[in-house]
């Protein structure tokens, strides 16, 4: 199958020549898909003198507009021919090319007085930041500048005006659906032509290396991943948030080991189980989305060193938690102890209560008498009479100003009583 020569244009400088490519809108998928760089080369070929040279620049398969191919060291004064064709990797025959010719002339700047267009334009996007990035051309003229825009809304509207840097940020783009961009180079009132790219942020951005948190544990290693965020959101959105099938790819290996062992998880949290104690290993991550088989950017290794399994035998912990028990009732009883004896003590400091007189304690408290007056006691009787004794301990104010009119308890005499 064969593709045909694409249309060019030259542009002759004094030791240079400037090749513009111009490639259709579309280009079509050859051999079972596979894109344009895997069944034909771009060739770009010189003739002076007799003398052929070849150039095979790279390029994507889907590349559209114009491409820009500087021949450089080139000798003043001298007739180059140049063609553009498509090489086949196949042995298979190569149609007729057409052949442009320029001859380089001292001090000469442009053989058609145009501006020639940006160079190697791409879109660099990480986690949604998309930068366009270009290369200024080879342009002896003055100081070139450049403008970019995006398709909205079937209108192109500028994003960087006429700026003198080599790249512009388009992170502001909706993350869903195709965007067409382009640049072109300008000088004052000249311009060259626009270079189109089309972008898909959701399939063409790539996904930056999570952040890893280890901790570890007995024979193991906890890991938290960290999602990357999403570049220039208002809100903390990360990239687990913009794709549903999002998960972690994770590999693990003895720190100086080529060894790595796979592991994968469709969580923020891993446990790398079995490990060797006392034994750094070292863990990397990266972004994996299932429905697209698409992989990121690995992250940086984080090594960590494992501890050994010394796991408390079960009799020593029913043992520390019984003796903990017996310690925790001997307080609360000392305390309670402590509290009833203050309690006993603050009573009886505002409260003292009555006592019996000295006389009498030392009667009752004496063991002699104090037999005698219980077996003294007959049995009480219901038919039997009692008189209220009472005991007075201090002496009232009364009776401190009239001793005469008190009662004194004496022996009584016969004299005065009544005669039976």
């Amino acid at each position: 199958m064969f593709l045909e020569p694409p249309e060019f244009e030259i542009v002759g400088f004094t030791s240079h020549i400037n090749v513009i490519v111009k490639f259709p809108p579309t280009i079509p998928k050859i051999q079972h898909g596979e894109g344009l760089q895997f069944s034909l080369s771009l060739v770009i070929e010189e003739e002076s003198g007799g003398l052929v040279k070849k150039h095979k620049p790279e390029i994507n398969a889907n590349i559209t507009g114009n491409f820009t191919y500087v021949i450089d060291n080139l000798i003043p004064n001298t007739n180059y021919c140049v063609s553009v064709y498509f090489e086949p990797n196949s042995l298979e025959t190569i149609n007729e090319f057409p052949i442009k010719c320029t001859v380089l002339q001292p001090g000469q700047e442009s053989a058609l007085g145009i501006v020639p267009p940006p160079e190697n334009v791409r879109m660099n996007s990480v986690n949604f930041q998309n930068i366009l990035q270009w290369e200024s051309p080879a342009f002896p003229k003055g100081n070139l500048t450049f403008t970019a825009q995006y398709l909205s809304y079937r209108k192109f509207q500028d994003m960087c005006t006429r700026t003198v840097l080599t790249e512009c940020d388009f992170s502001v783009l909706s993350k869903y659906g195709d965007h067409t961009l382009r640049v072109r180079t300008e000088l004052a009132d000249e311009h060259s032509d626009w270079v189109n790219i089309t972008f898909c942020p959701m399939d063409d951005t790539i996904i930056g290396p999570p952040k890893i948190q280890i901790e570890a544990l007995a024979n193991s290693l906890h890991i938290r991943f960290l999602a990357p965020k999403v570049e220039k959101e208002r809100e903390t959105w990360t990239m687990r948030d913009i794709y549903n099938s999002w998960a972690y790819n994770v590999q693990y290996w003895k720190n100086g080991s080529d060894e790595k062992h796979p592991a994968t998880s469709q969580y923020d949290f891993k446990v790398l189980g079995n490990l060797e104690s006392w034994t750094t290993y070292c863990v990397q991550v990266q972004g994996f989305l299932t429905d697209q088989n698409k992989t990121g950017e690995w992250s940086e290794p984080v090594c960590e060193q494992t501890i050994n399994d010394e796991t408390t035998p079960s009799w020593i912990v029913v043992a520390i938690v019984l003796t903990a028990s017996v310690c925790v009732a001997c307080l609360l009883l000392g305390c309670f102890a402590l509290l009833w004896y203050i309690y006993k003590k603050t009573k009886y400091a505002f409260s003292p209560g009555n006592a019996l007189p000295q006389h009498l304690k030392e009667f009752l408290g004496h063991p002699h008498h104090g037999r005698l007056l219980f077996f003294s006691f007959p049995l009480s009787d219901d038919s039997e009479v009692f008189d209220k004794l009472s005991v007075i301990t201090e002496v009232s104010e009364i009776s401190k100003q009239n001793p005469g009119g008190s009662c004194n308890l004496r022996p009584l005499s016969g004299q005065g009583l009544p005669s039976s």
